[in-house]
């Protein structure tokens, strides 16, 4: 697949491979406001990588792009997609990020989407869940030390919570732009309850969330301030309160 940007090698069975396919990319809309909420572009995390297009997205903006993907099935359809684009200087990492540092089991239910894998052990499918795989997780304050990161997006299946756990110091050191997925596994986990996101940064948030603008004859997604208190399930952006 070529969109006249980025290229990919795909199968049209995967949800992913199919929308860059069919209309040049996945999330773009989501992805470019993303990347202008950034406060600087040298380095991205992008947590949850699955076959990488959010990644080589990012490294059109970012100098560079730490990607961290945990489930083994899906290296080799990531390396094979950054291949293809050799001007991007993304390092893959095949590891998760946690509040500790451990081995987990990964689970997935059997619908073929490899990217539904998780760490969480809640039924948030409507399907069983399964052991796929072992995986190592670490601490990102440990494990990238010093590292100056400008913006962090995170899509875990629910995970979001012990991501942001194992980075208080990054946050307070860096004040990146996230972008976290908020599914039922992450609600489940937080009630829904604003305050208790809120209270996984050191510093007081502002919240956006990604949402659909119908139109006579189109429709886009855009960034809109979210004011409630109650969090519901989508895609948002969360940014220092000052920024």
């Amino acid at each position: 697949m070529n969109n006249g940007k980025t290229r990919m090698a795909g199968d049209l069975s995967s949800f992913i491979d199919r929308q860059v396919f069919l209309f040049g990319g996945y999330e773009r809309d989501q992805i470019s406001q993303f990347v202008r909420a950034a406060p600087r572009h040298t380095t991205v995390l992008d947590v949850g990588a699955n076959v990488g297009n959010h990644s080589i997205e990012f490294s059109r903006a970012f100098d560079k792009v730490h990607a961290f993907e945990p489930n083994p099935v899906l290296w080799p359809a990531f390396e094979r997609n950054v291949a293809l684009n050799p001007d991007a200087d993304i390092e893959l990492h095949r590891i998760g990020l946690s509040d500790t540092m451990a081995e987990l089991p990964l689970l997935n239910i059997d619908n073929g989407n490899l990217g539904l894998a998780t760490f969480l052990d809640v039924d948030q499918y409507e399907r069983p869940l399964r052991e796929v795989a072992r995986a190592r997780v670490e601490r990102a304050d440990d494990y990238l030390g010093e590292i100056a990161v400008d913006a962090v997006k995170i899509d875990v299946q629910g995970f979001e919570p012990q991501v942001l756990r194992g980075m208080p110091k990054l946050l307070e050191r860096c004040r990146p732009v996230v972008w976290a997925e908020f599914s039922s596994g992450t609600i489940s986990q937080t009630y829904g309850d604003r305050a208790l996101i809120e209270e996984l940064f050191p510093y007081p948030v502002a919240l956006s969330r990604f949402e659909v603008e119908e139109r006579a004859i189109s429709r886009r997604i855009i960034l809109v301030p979210y004011g409630s208190r109650e969090i519901e399930q989508g895609d948002y952006v969360i940014s220092p309160a000052d920024s």
